[in-house]
C-alpha cells in the first residue's frame, strides 16, 4: 500500500503541475463533458441528469476532480452526502457512474492509464456517501 500511495502522490505532483496548462485543462474539459453525455445516456441513471442544472454540475465536478488530485480548497460545492440525499442512489447506479467515469477516462486520455484505477480507487471512497437506497 506505501509503494502504491507513493506512485499515486507522483502522479498527482505531476498531473498538478498541469492544472495551468491549457492543453490539460481542454482535455479536463472534454473529459468531463463526454462523461455526462454518458451519464444522461446510460439506461441505468440518465433520468438523474435530465432536470438538473448541468453547467453548474459541470463546474463541480472538474472542482472535485482537481480537488482529487490534491489541488486544495478548489471544490466550493455541497459534501457528497449533502449532494445526493434525495435522490435515492443505488448501488447499481454508482456502478454505472463508476464505469461511464473510467470509460471517458480513458477515452479522453485525461491521465495516465496507471494513474485512472488510483483515481477511481478515490472515488469509490465516496460510494458510503452517496449510495443511500
Amino acid at each position: 500500500a506505501d509503494e502504491r500511495q507513493t506512485k499515486l502522490h507522483i502522479q498527482v505532483l505531476n498531473n498538478m503541475a498541469h492544472f495551468q496548462d491549457d492543453k490539460f485543462n481542454e482535455d479536463l474539459h472534454d473529459c468531463i463533458e463526454y462523461f455526462y453525455e454518458l451519464n444522461m445516456e446510460d439506461p441505468v441513471i440518465g433520468e438523474f441528469f435530465y432536470d438538473i442544472d448541468l453547467i453548474k454540475l459541470k463546474k463541480q465536478q472538474n472542482e472535485f476532480i482537481r480537488a482529487a488530485l490534491g489541488k486544495r480548497n478548489i471544490y466550493s460545492g455541497k459534501n457528497m452526502r449533502q449532494s445526493h440525499v434525495h435522490l435515492k442512489i443505488t448501488d447499481a447506479h454508482f456502478d454505472a457512474l463508476m464505469s461511464n467515469l473510467k470509460q471517458a477516462l480513458e477515452d479522453k486520455n485525461c491521465f495516465e492509464p496507471e494513474f485512472i484505477e488510483d483515481f477511481l480507487l478515490r472515488v469509490e471512497g465516496f460510494r458510503a456517501d452517496i449510495v443511500n437506497a
